[in-house]
């Protein structure tokens, strides 16, 4: 939001709340907008004419409690405000909440790109974190035969990354790659150091695939027939696994809305305790 559009409302926001009704002689105006939208310059200045405190929401957030932040919001603000009273709220510790989300799916799902968008909303949260695209940790050749995506060296080289990431501070880690078998995700959360891991499968339709997949290797028809192939190989094999905690389909969104979706699902599954894990062999 550029500061010619927020000027242009501000006048007509600030006419809005002195006509509105009060509570006790309290009003209470919510700004709400996706991510860059300007909300926060909006309600700065807003706040300075109206002689008001701001209250920021991210106070109230965190990757494992991202969108059940009302209750506390409620009884620590908007009630003793309503009833003319002092709010005192503790605010979240962003820094120290610990997490790792394991983006799943086949090739051209948008994993890397949808890793890109969690990496800047907590970016923007001040949450220290590493974005580790799993690909880019196991490119070496040639592979083992009975190893031919590398895999065990990802393994090796995630736990050292890990490691390092950690020694600097980095508590969350959000993983884009691929998940074929269940009996991975144990070995997954050990190489995290034994963080809380939640897997969400990026799913789209096979239009959607085969668009991306032609764009991306317009110039490599060889590339393009393989990564075609394995996409729907890949996708298969997934769908009969089923091992993922849940699932986004980014076929009709943007990165940035599937990225938020993934945080307030791996959020929610936090707080309820519940995962779906399959049944793995004593």
């Amino acid at each position: 939001m550029n500061n010619c559009h927020v000027d242009n409302n501000l006048s007509r926001i600030q006419n809005a709340v002195a006509h509105a009704p009060s509570i006790s002689g309290i009003k209470i105006v919510g700004i709400d907008g996706p991510s860059g939208s300007g909300k926060s310059t909006l309600a700065g200045k807003l706040a300075f004419l109206l002689k008001a405190p701001v209250i920021q929401i991210d106070d109230f957030v965190s990757w494992n409690d991202f969108s059940g932040w009302w209750p506390r919001l409620e009884a620590q603000v908007l009630d003793p405000l309503l009833r003319r009273q002092p709010a005192v709220y503790q605010q979240r510790d962003w820094e120290s909440d610990e997490f790792g989300v394991f983006l799943n799916g086949t090739v051209g799902a948008g994993k890397t790109t949808v890793a890109g968008c969690i990496g800047r909303i907590l970016r923007q949260k001040a949450v220290a974190h590493a974005i580790i695209d799993l690909d880019s940790i196991r490119q070496a050749w040639p592979a083992p035969p009975s190893d031919r995506f590398n895999h065990e060296l990802e393994m090796v080289n995630l736990a050292s990354l890990v490691e390092n990431y950690a020694d600097a501070g980095v508590e969350a880690f959000v993983l884009a790659g691929v998940i074929e078998d269940a009996t991975e995700i144990p070995r997954y959360r050990k190489a995290l150091g034994g963080r809380p891991l939640k897997v969400c499968r990026i799913t789209a339709d096979e239009s959607v695939l085969r668009t991306r997949l032609n764009a991306r290797h317009q110039n490599d028809p060889d590339g393009l027939l393989w990564h075609l192939n394995r996409a729907i190989e890949l996708e298969n094999i997934l769908v009969k696994q089923s091992l993922d905690d849940f699932m986004v389909d980014s076929s009709d969104k943007s990165a940035d809305v599937v990225a938020r979706e993934v945080l307030e699902l791996a959020a929610r599954q936090e707080r309820s305790g519940f995962s779906h894990l399959p049944h793995l062999p004593a």
